[in-house]
């Protein structure tokens, strides 16, 4: 579990066909949500792309620290 849960804010934007989901987290918690190696961040990127397949849309993922710097997209 995060150090920060109640700090995890998830903004969607929708552009076109495209879907837009920013997630910004407490820069201490920046670890929990990549994993090792960017293997959490990279299962739920396969996991949203399947579920955007299905509806013939496209799904980005960004990931940044609350205080605006970019982790990973």
């Amino acid at each position: 579990e995060g150090k920060n849960p109640d700090e995890i804010v998830v903004d969607t934007i929708k552009e076109n066909k495209a879907t837009i989901f920013n997630i910004s987290v407490n820069p201490e918690d920046r670890g929990r949500i990549l994993g090792k190696n960017g293997k959490i961040i990279s299962s739920v990127k396969t996991i949203v792309r399947s579920l955007a397949s299905k509806d013939d849309g496209k799904i980005i993922l960004k990931v940044g620290e609350k205080n605006g710097a970019n982790i990973h997209s």
